[in-house]
This record gives structure tokens, C-alpha cells and sequence, in this order.
């Protein structure tokens, strides 16, 4: 594999995301691989997101490519991004998320090493409100030997932070459905699973702040909803019987979340 098929673009939609930017620019430029292009998309914030982004982009003398839009949801604000990048591979990070400082250069050694797989996707530390971290790997449990979609369809093996696709993947089924305003990561992935070929790093790359505060039963409810809209989508890759206990999962993970809503406790 040539070394320039190689090259990264960075994709960040933001919102109302001035408390964590500032940790989220500095750990992508701190990477000791340096990406091609930083696209960072502003959906629409009403703080003060996108004047932080200039200060910090001039103090470290990277240059961003800031894109502004009317809010619309991550799903668009990263399609918006997609239209502008120029490189072969995307990795995807959220506003208030952070990578270790290696983690490009870590996925560029596996796509040299793995040249047919176009996901890949590396451990990830959860961090709480409290600042207690647990260890997540998503690809613990997958199974090499069986297809990606049935799989996928059961569990989402994916973190959007912690995953770099192929560009050309994304752009051959049409991105992410900009009417969803939640899980529309997981939807893409379900999506694109038909020709994905995934690889999973167990080091842990990178950290996904767990915001429970901005959780409320309204988002549980809409979120849900966008779930299941999912699930009846893409059943045709999986039996009845997987269908169902789809469902019944979700249902159980419906009442557990609002259980612990209501006692207050995290979701």
C-alpha cells in the first residue's frame, strides 16, 4: 500500500462545545502522526464554540477548516464535512471526546498491516461525571468468522470517536441520515456494513466522556424511537428470531435507562 493513501482527514461536528474544545483540538494536535485536514463543522452554536476554536488553532499554528451551518444535528454537520475532505481515510471524533496522542499513527501501522479492511476501530476509556474510567473494547466479542451486518445488527461494535473508515465506503451509501438527530452513527455503520470490513486495535486509543446531564427522558424517548426505526430498516439482515430479540433488547435497555432516571442515578 502506497504511504499517500494513507492520509486522514479529520471530521468534528460541534455545538454549543466551548467548556470541552479546547481538550478535544489539543489531543488531535498533539498527534504524533499529523492528519491532512482538520474539518470542523459548527452546527449552529450560540456560545462561544467556534471564537475558541480560532484561539486555539492560532496558539498551536494548525490550520482548521471551520465550516458554519444552521443546526441540523451531527448527522449533517459531518456530511458537510465528508463534502469537504479530501482524503481516502475519515476518522471521526465528537467535540468533547479526546485521543491518545499515537492514535493516528497506531491505525496508520494497521492499515499497512491489514490492506483489505476498510473500518477500523480501537479501545476506548468511558469517563464519568465523577472521572472514573472503564475500559471498553469493543472488539472483545466479535466474531472474525461471521458476517459484519448480523452481527451489527445484535450490538454496535463501534464508537464514532474511536472509528476511521475508508471515505470511499461512506460515500458509496450516501452518509449519515441527516433526519436523525441521535444514532445515526449506529444507522451508518448498519448502512455500510454490507461491504465493511472491519479490524479492531485493542489499544486504547482514545477517551469518551460519558455527559449524563445531558440526558433527559425526552432524548431516552427520541433516541429510542430512532432504534427502533433502525431495527425494522435493516431486518432483512437478520432472522425473525434475531428481530425479535432485537427488540426485546431494546425494550429492556428502555426501562432500565428510565428506572435509573428516575432514582437519579447515571444512564
Amino acid at each position: 500500500m502506497n504511504i499517500d493513501d494513507q492520509d486522514f482527514t479529520v471530521i468534528c461536528p460541534v455545538y454549543n462545545s466551548s467548556d470541552y474544545i479546547t481538550e478535544t483540538l489539543e489531543s488531535i494536535f498533539a498527534q504524533t502522526l499529523r492528519p491532512s485536514e482538520i474539518i470542523i463543522i459548527d452546527d449552529g452554536s450560540t456560545d462561544d464554540t467556534v471564537s475558541v476554536i480560532e484561539r486555539v488553532s492560532t496558539q498551536w499554528k494548525f490550520k482548521v477548516l471551520v465550516i458554519n451551518s444552521q443546526h441540523r444535528g451531527p448527522g449533517a454537520a459531518r456530511n458537510l464535512g465528508m463534502m469537504k475532505a479530501k482524503s481516502n481515510w475519515i476518522a471521526f471524533i465528537d467535540s468533547d471526546d479526546l485521543w491518545e496522542r499515537n492514535k493516528l499513527e497506531m491505525v496508520s501501522d494497521n492499515i499497512i498491516l491489514n490492506p483489505l479492511k476498510n473500518i477500523f476501530c480501537h479501545s476506548e476509556y468511558h469517563m464519568y461525571k465523577n472521572g472514573t474510567l472503564k475500559l471498553v473494547n469493543y472488539g472483545a466479542d466479535y466474531d472474525y468468522s461471521k458476517d459484519l451486518p448480523t452481527q451489527l445488527y445484535l450490538r454496535n461494535y463501534f464508537s464514532t470517536s474511536a472509528t476511521v473508515c475508508k471515505k470511499a465506503l461512506i460515500d458509496e451509501y450516501g452518509g449519515f441520515d441527516e433526519k436523525m438527530m441521535n444514532a445515526q452513527d449506529y444507522e451508518l455503520w448498519l448502512k455500510i456494513s454490507p461491504k465493511g470490513n472491519p479490524f479492531f486495535l485493542e489499544e486504547q486509543l482514545g477517551v469518551y466522556r460519558i455527559r449524563d446531564g445531558n440526558i433527559t427522558s425526552r432524548s431516552i424517548e427520541k433516541k429510542m424511537l430512532n432504534l427502533f426505526k433502525i431495527a425494522l430498516r435493516y431486518k432483512k439482515y437478520v432472522t425473525k428470531i434475531d428481530f425479535g430479540l432485537k427488540i426485546i433488547q431494546m425494550l429492556l435497555s428502555y426501562i432500565k435507562q428510565k428506572i435509573k432516571r428516575l432514582i437519579g442515578g447515571n444512564v
